[in-house]
């Protein structure tokens, strides 16, 4: 082990393992840094997993983009496969993106499946294309796909964030070679060790429970097994024999983790632009943080998977018959009762019951007049205006 002197003044060194003491402290950096990733992705699959998906087609009657609510509608938000409903999906699909970096959904038979594993060209110029598709079972095991698909047949996601890349690469780097090393060090500084002083010419001692001579081996497991029984004992020692605890220095504890969990955590909640105080759950009334985590942590993940929704689903006509998006009214709950005012200026200014009520996640009112927009404080109809009176 390499060690380094360091001199605190001109007449004493203090010789320090200098390489025993960053691995410990990379090593408990690690284990906060893995702790906070999962309760970072946690946060962030939960939210997302809980937002409806709106399908809109385009209605050629009334040249106008319409809520469709047939099978995808259903896929999207009921049960995407035969094995698990759409909160569950999304919030497993969301979690391997952001602890792999990467997530890939497949399309067959009209139901949609995360990949476990999978293997895809790198082209430039021609589409890419996916096999060894596995699916993971619910039992654990792996069902291979024995089928090609073509880049522009799944549903690809891919994290586009520089600084979440680079964490997630220096994460796994480290993370792997020390679970083990971090085990092997935590039972040597939490076990006990002892010296055994012993006659050199070892002459054979008297068992006076069992009433014979045993040899030193025997003796020192029966020692052994009297120190570290759980139970509240007296060890009887010969008068040849002494044993004198070593002390290793202090026991490890929580309080070194709970010294520097705030810093570390906080690193890896700027990571993923989470806000600390919703990170912490530290959040007050007159905080304006909700706004931030939807801007800047959840829409950017919510645009992407947009994206690759609509050009796997609609393809290059995703525009022009029909698109996918993710319903921005559930991004934050609102009750009608203490958004009274605020819901009233809505319906004065053009949006119809139905907007309203999808704003509130209530059900749509079957009723053409649910659908028509006024304006004004007089809420004249937005077709005749002042007509209306003649």
């Amino acid at each position: 082990m390499f060690k380094f002197n360091f001199i605190k003044n001109s007449k004493t060194t203090e010789v320090i393992d200098f390489f025993d003491y960053l691995l410990s402290q990379k090593q408990k950096q690690q284990s906060i840094y893995h702790k906070s990733l999962e309760k970072a992705v946690d946060i962030i699959a939960s939210y997302i997993s809980k937002i409806k998906l709106d399908i809109y087609k385009y209605d050629l009657n009334t040249k106008k983009f319409k809520e469709d609510d047939g099978e995808l509608r259903y896929v999207m938000n009921v049960r995407p496969n035969a094995n698990e409903n759409s909160t569950n999906f999304k919030y497993n699909v969301i979690h391997k993106y952001l602890t792999e970096g990467e997530a890939l959904i497949i399309e067959i038979n009209n139901k949609l499946y995360l990949v476990d594993d999978f293997v895809y060209t790198n082209n430039i110029i021609s589409e890419n294309t996916y096999s060894n598709i596995k699916l993971k079972l619910p039992n654990g095991n792996i069902l291979s796909i024995n089928k090609t698909f073509k880049a522009s047949d799944v549903i690809h996601l891919k994290v586009t964030s520089k600084k979440i890349q680079k964490f997630l690469q220096s994460f796994y780097a480290d993370y792997g070679p020390l679970i083990e090393t971090a085990r092997k060090q935590y039972i040597i500084s939490n076990s006990s060790k002892y010296f055994m002083k012993i006659p050199g010419s070892q002459p054979a001692i008297y068992d006076t429970i069992a009433k014979k001579e045993i040899s030193y081996d025997e003796y020192k497991s029966k020692i052994l097994n009297s120190l570290f029984d759980e139970n509240d004992g007296a060890v009887l020692l010969s008068e040849k024999v002494n044993v004198t605890k070593v002390d290793n220095g202090e026991r490890k504890s929580s309080n070194d983790y709970i010294q520097l969990l705030d810093k570390w955590s906080n690193e890896v909640a700027a990571v993923f632009d989470i806000p600390q105080d919703i990170f912490n759950k530290t959040k007050t009334e007159k905080s304006s943080s909700d706004e931030d985590f939807i801007s800047y942590c959840i829409m950017p993940i919510l645009v992407q998977i947009e994206d690759e929704l609509n050009s796997a689903i609609f393809k290059e006509k995703a525009f022009k018959d029909g698109y996918i998006r993710f319903n921005r009214y559930s991004l934050i709950y609102h009750d009608a009762i203490s958004n009274a005012t605020s819901i009233d200026k809505l319906f004065s200014n053009g949006f119809t019951q139905n907007d309203i009520r999808k704003f509130l996640d209530l059900d749509r009112i079957l009723e053409p007049w649910a659908d028509e927009s006024y304006v004004t404080k007089n809420y004249g109809s937005m077709k005749g205006g002042d007509n209306d009176e003649k």
